[in-house]
């Protein structure tokens, strides 16, 4: 009931605008609803009848710029004031500019390399799965192709996230990875990868260095993208429709919670029920899973789910890449601005520097 999805909405409204409640919103916080251009722009006044702390600024104006370089020429003109998601390669350069404050916030949002572990091959084998997150640079990409925006990943689950314990990371290790390939006897494999362009941080040109280094062991990696509705209609497909061993995909949970994000480890979640494409599953994992998912009882939950966490990263379905880290940039000028974990902003009591 914490999720925005679940914001407390007036019943009158609600009532009058049965199937349109949210053209005519009227909620409970320091803001209220002024106007809305469909695509362009939403307007916010200052709620002079707030209960608690009131906001400095008496109007807020939200302009949709889906560009990420006009939105960064809007805050360097000083025509915003905030920005969320600026070119990632620029960001370097802002963090120079001391007309400008940039703010990584951290996120929840787990960035992988799903392994299909249902395909016939090698990716059935969990030594061949750990083997390829040893063959992953994750460090190097992070700092050359995202500029920072991202922290390795050291557990299927966020650090954010209650139910998180820390059992990794895969650190990279190529001569390992041929190691395991050469134990495995595998040699001469040919893997089948897609992945997406524009929809996460750098997505296809960390894929382009992650086939690289995978290469660079052994593997033959055959990578294909396109367009996201195409991409997410061939990776979230059931068992026997799978056409590729592995894909990129990104995984934010709405609450700060392991419940959300163990989903994509479970068999009750694989396509068409849900997007846990890998096709993994593991008895154990089933068991504390759904014990932790209903246990009121907050350490035990929290070692349930310590446990899970364990076992999963042995099992290696994902290639653990990164946490995706949350740009935002401001002008100097003001200050209180912040964010949280699920991938929002928050500035509702910025005020002047």
């Amino acid at each position: 009931m914490t999720a925005t999805a679940y914001a407390i909405v007036s019943p009158n409204t609600a009532k009058n605008f049965a199937t349109s409640y949210n053209e005519e919103p009227v909620g409970t916080g320091p803001y209220l609803y002024k106007s809305r251009t469909k695509g362009a722009e939403v307007v916010f006044g200052r709620n002079e009848k707030y209960w608690g702390r009131k906001p400095y600024y008496q109007t807020v104006q939200f302009k949709v710029v889906p560009e990420a370089a006009t939105r960064e020429s809007l805050l360097l003109a000083n025509q915003a004031e905030v920005i969320i998601l600026p070119p990632v390669s620029d960001i370097p350069k802002l963090q120079a500019n001391n007309q400008v404050k940039v703010l990584m916030g951290q996120s929840d949002r787990t960035i992988y390399i799903a392994i299909d572990c249902t395909r016939d091959g090698p990716t059935k084998d969990k030594v061949f799965r750990q083997a390829l997150n040893y063959a992953v640079d994750k460090e190097g990409i992070i700092k050359s192709i995202l500029f920072g925006a991202g922290e390795v990943m050291d557990s299927p689950v966020a650090s954010s996230l209650f139910g998180y314990s820390k059992v990794g990371p895969y650190p990279y290790d190529p001569n390992k990875a041929k190691q395991l390939l050469k134990d495995g006897g595998y040699s001469n494999v040919n893997l089948k990868m897609y992945y997406p362009t524009g929809r996460y941080v750098q997505d296809a040109a960390a894929s382009q260095a992650i086939m690289g280094n995978l290469r660079d062991v052994g593997i033959n990696v055959d990578g294909q993208t396109m367009d996201w509705p195409t991409y997410q209609a061939t990776v979230n497909v059931a068992p026997e429709k799978s056409t590729g061993d592995i894909h990129m995909l990104g995984w934010a949970p709405m609450m700060l919670d392991a419940a959300q994000q163990m989903v994509m480890f479970q068999k009750s979640s694989w396509p068409p029920a849900g997007l846990a494409g890998d096709h993994y599953t593991n008895p154990q994992v089933e068991d504390l899973l759904a014990k932790a998912n209903a246990n009121v009882n907050e350490k035990e939950r929290a070692d349930q789910y310590a446990q899970a966490d364990k076992i999963i990263w042995d099992d290696a379905p994902w290639i653990f890449l990164w946490v995706q880290k949350f740009p935002i940039v401001y002008s100097a000028k003001i200050k209180g601005v912040g964010s949280i974990p699920t991938e929002k902003f928050s500035c509702i009591y910025a005020e002047p520097a």
